[in-house]
């Protein structure tokens, strides 16, 4: 009985059968010649002809189509029409010889490689699920289960589904169950002393699950988006039968692996180990606090200042043009030398840092980090190969996404890639500039930020790193940067352990030490730094402050020519503090005979037309009152010296007989006459 089927693509794609069960070849034409398959519509939407059930099995194959193709869901649409058509060869292949499926299989050319029997408690044979790979391409593969019916062999796996391994599951009832996805991963894990099971084609049903009733499962499917789809839908069955479930995420594992790939590079009791720590889905684990001794508590592990902390998300916000890329730049440097270049506090060895720019290329990165070692005095002899640094273009970061439903769909893939990263290079410091590349998220929605930002927490513990982001704020709009300047959700500065604000000098503060430093470059070559959780800025003389310096490249055209690229550098600065003095009984005595000796001394600092009576204070100290720190000792000096009554307020008329306030000397009292005797006495 020859059966006419001509193939639409190429080999199902590697894996295909552990996702899906009663996989085939795609075919335009059905046995008897006419056109096969569902009806369908061309937009992907149910047909009203077809089943809900139906409709619901197409779905599940075209997302799975698209997660192959493009990572993610977004194709399902396209390849809504592909899955109707493999479904429909599916359903006409059911009940078919299993003889004349065979020789099919190997005209495409299949081979079939290895059979798995799926049996009822008795050991009774109910159906085989056969291992297929593709003779010309042998990683590729595929699955179909077979059965008996009245003594002769067809496709498919009849009326029933059980779990496969069912006779040793029930044989050690006790036992803790490891669920995989595919059968070859369970027969490896039992040769090394594992119970395990799996669900052909990830196909459950009631009656399958009814034999995992109040059995300890613990759930450890492939490190890949399929295993994840597949994991939850494994979560939702065990629930319905009460039982006792264990994720286990499997610590290092490369993409698509799963168990039994874990355990060729660490051992069962690694794996037991694993087990242990996992907590059960759905409980709370709890256990009385265990009060350590002090001098055991484990110290915070700083790795700049008090800003980066291992096994932390830490951010740096800043307006754009301020110099965060250049900071970012001259602090990794910092840390992969160990010098003290920006900082105080370093580590007490020198660290691995992984650098990456979304914003420049690589040849601004190039530049900017030879013009920083050369301000900075460092050598490839300082540096070694503690620096990994990744620029615009070589690397693409989506760590989420929001779907239409505003929920965040976290990119574990991408989350795992990057904690290899970290991980293969044994980095402290993962330093990504800037956030905003690293998502699809709406900025405003607390709910997702605070999802995203969990997602480099993730990478932080596991890599037992500190994540550094680089973030912007919001126009400013002349107002002065804090913590709420940050742009998007106050979720990010909130999740974050430590948020630094960068902040451009102002006017204000450039114009209080222009006469002390009347050489000062413009506003824009000088920021400071502070702890944004404090959401207030320090004052201008307590802050670290930083200068942008001008570095000329020696990249000439040709030695005659001095035409380098200039690029910023940016060095420690130190804005001018005064010294104050001390104040004794001698200084203010003397400041005293200076007020009384001149005046009238205004009250109001603001006067012009008459001199404040900070101006001969000023004089007898020795300070500058165009330094606003030298003002606001004053200020407060003269207060003190009304408050003990040693100056004191007054009211008179000015040049234009209007009253106005003024401040004197207070008299000194003369010593009384019994107190004179007093002291004789």
């Amino acid at each position: 009985m020859a059966r006419k089927r001509e193939r639409l693509s190429g080999v199902a794609g590697p894996d295909r059968g552990a996702n899906l069960t009663n996989q085939t070849p795609e075919y335009t034409e059905s046995r008897d010649g006419k056109e096969g398959g569902l009806d369908y519509t061309p937009s992907g939407h149910r047909d009203p002809r077809e089943s809900r059930s139906s409709h619901g099995r197409v779905k599940r194959l075209a997302e799975y189509m698209s997660r192959r193709a493009v990572g993610d869901d977004s194709a399902v649409e396209e390849y809504m029409e592909e899955a109707r058509r493999e479904i429909a060869a599916e359903k006409a292949d059911e009940g078919m010889s299993w003889a004349d499926y065979l020789h099919w299989q190997k005209l495409d050319g299949w081979e079939d490689k290895d059979k798995y029997p799926y049996q009822n408690p008795n050991g009774k044979l109910l159906y085989e699920n056969v291992r297929f790979i593709f003779g010309a391409l042998p990683s590729e593969k595929t699955f179909r289960p077979r059965h008996y019916r009245n003594g002769k062999l067809i496709v498919g796996a009849g009326p029933v589904r059980v779990p496969y391994n069912l006779q040793e599951l029930q044989k050690r009832p006790n036992e803790r169950i490891a669920l995989v996805e595919g059968e070859k991963g369970v027969n490896d894990l039992m040769a090394k002393g594992i119970l395990a099971t799996c669900i052909m084609g990830q196909q459950w049903t009631s009656g399958a699950a009814a034999f995992l009733t109040d059995r300890t499962v613990d759930v450890a499917m492939d490190n890949d988006a399929s295993g994840r789809k597949n994991r939850e839908r494994a979560l939702f069955w065990l629930k319905q039968v009460n039982a006792t479930v264990r994720v286990i995420e499997l610590p290092g594992a490369r993409p698509r692996d799963g168990l039994d790939d874990w355990l060729e590079d660490h051992s069962v009791e690694e794996y037991r180990e694993l087990v242990a720590k996992t907590p059960i889905e759905g409980r709370i684990s709890t256990a009385p606090h265990p009060f350590p001794a002090e001098e055991t508590i484990e110290r915070w592990d700083w790795l700049l200042g008090r800003h980066l902390l291992r096994g932390e998300v830490c951010a740096t916000v800043a307006t754009s043009g301020t110099g965060k890329s250049t900071l970012a730049i001259t602090e990794a440097l910092s840390m992969a030398s160990g010098k003290q270049l920006l900082h105080d506090k370093m580590p007490e060895r020198p660290l691995r840092i992984v650098l990456v720019n979304l914003e420049d290329t690589r040849g601004t990165m190039d530049k900017r980090i030879a013009a920083a070692m050369r301000q900075h005095g460092l050598t490839l002899a300082d540096i070694g190969d503690r620096l990994i640094v990744i620029a615009k273009g070589e690397i693409k970061i989506q760590i989420a996404k929001q779907l239409r439903s505003g929920e965040v769909e976290r990119n574990e893939e991408e989350i795992k890639k990057l904690t290899a990263l970290v991980l293969e290079r044994q980095a402290d410091v993962l330093s990504i500039d800037s956030f905003i590349r690293t998502h699809a998220i709406r900025e405003n929605d607390n709910k997702a930020m605070e999802a995203a930002i969990e997602c480099f927490e993730e990478i932080a513990i596991e890599s037992n790193c500190a994540v550094h982001l680089w973030h912007h704020t919001r126009k400013m709009n002349g107002d002065q940067a804090t913590v709420e300047s940050a742009r998007g959700a106050q979720a990010f500065t909130d999740t974050c352990r430590s948020v630094r604000v960068l902040e451009k000098m102002t006017k204000k503060e450039r114009d209080n030490i222009i006469s002390v430093l009347p050489d000062m470059k413009q506003l824009g070559y000088y920021f400071k730094e502070f702890n944004g959780k404090r959401n207030f800025s320090e004052p201008a003389e307590e802050a670290n402050w930083f200068e942008l310096v001008n570095i000329k490249l020696h990249n000439y055209r040709s030695e005659f020519e001095d035409d380098g690229d200039y690029v910023g550098v940016v060095t420690k600065w130190n804005y001018p503090k005064i010294e104050i003095p001390q104040i004794t009984d001698y200084t203010i005595s003397k400041i005293l005979e200076t007020i009384r000796a001149g005046g009238p001394w205004r009250a109001n600092a603001m006067s012009k037309k008459e001199l404040w009576v900070g101006v001969p204070i000023a004089e007898v100290l020795e300070l500058n009152l165009n330094i606003k720190q030298a003002k606001d000792f004053i200020t407060k000096l003269i207060l003190d010296l009304l408050a003990k009554c040693l100056l004191k307020r007054v009211t008179h008329l000015d040049k234009h007989r209007e009253p106005k306030e003024y401040i004197e000397a207070a008299a000194v009292p003369e010593p009384s006459t019994a107190e004179n005797d007093g002291e004789n006495r």
